[in-house]
């Protein structure tokens, strides 16, 4: 599988196009984002249509299903590009790439189609750690979660940090920006029949006693300054997490991932 020729220069149009991408404005515009890891592209090469590119260099074929995957990606018309390792290293994020970095097209959807379905709904309203911004879709996509809205405060999740923890959950799970003042969110997403729900310490309710017929919307607040002041007011449950003293708050991607697991385990 060794192309005709391997780029060489980080200076190479083609290559400065793929390291564009670690700025958000560039992702926005372009509506493409980056992933490394044999693991999550071999993931993302299920979705069809969605790897635009793979940049490869030889050290994927030391990392298992390396060859494997540079076959899966040939085999669905994916366009591959090999690189020197060092450009790889400057067109992927982590210290010590695994040999392979995809360009994948983004789809941000409407909130229509966000809200639309079976599961419950994961609402990040100015979620500033990008990790926990990822760790949480990633959650909710494992939880059966419809969807997520994100508010215009919250952490990019296209970002590196973000992709990676959440795999190819933030390519698969349908998710759009609420770019509106939060006190209005609050009315939508009741005109949608969701029950919003906010965690807190002196909370009245656990996940796992809602009705089953009730679709919660599981808003999660910025880390540190918690959900936005009116739009906890506007919730209609109270949700407690039961904690051992002394501790009285979680990290909240982990308190996020124990509602709404707490309702499905429940």
């Amino acid at each position: 599988m060794t192309p005709p020729s391997i780029l060489t220069s980080v200076a190479n149009p083609h290559v400065r196009k793929a390291r564009a991408l670690h700025q958000g404005k560039h992702r926005r515009e372009s509506g493409l984002a980056l992933a490394e890891g044999v693991k999550v592209v071999t993931e993302l090469l299920d979705l069809p249509g969605r790897v635009r590119e793979l940049f490869w260099c030889s050290t994927v074929y030391e990392r298992p299903g390396g060859t494997a995957l540079l076959e899966k990606a040939a085999a669905a018309g994916v366009q591959l590009t090999g690189v020197s390792t060092p450009v790889l290293a400057r067109i992927a994020d982590t210290r010590t790439p695994q040999g392979v970095v995809a360009v994948v097209a983004l789809t941000p959807a409407p909130l229509m189609q966000v809200v639309t379905g079976t599961g419950d709904l994961l609402v990040l309203a100015g979620v500033q750690d990008p990790g926990n911004v990822g760790t949480l879709m990633r959650s909710a996509e494992a939880a059966g979660a419809c969807g997520v809205i994100i508010d215009r405060n919250c952490a990019d999740p296209t970002g590196f940090k973000a992709v990676r923890a959440a795999a190819a959950s933030v390519f698969r799970l349908p998710w759009g920006v609420w770019d509106a003042p939060a006190d209005s969110l609050a009315d939508y997403l009741k005109s949608e029949s969701f029950t919003v729900c906010v965690a807190q310490v002196d909370g009245d309710t656990s996940p796992a006693d809602l009705p089953a017929g009730v679709r919660a919307a599981w808003v999660m607040g910025a880390e540190g300054q918690g959900v936005p002041l009116e739009l906890a007011a506007a919730a209609d449950r109270a949700i407690r997490i039961p904690m051992a003293p002394p501790v009285d708050s979680l990290n909240v991607a982990v308190a996020g991932s124990l509602l709404m697991f707490g309702r499905r385990l429940g």
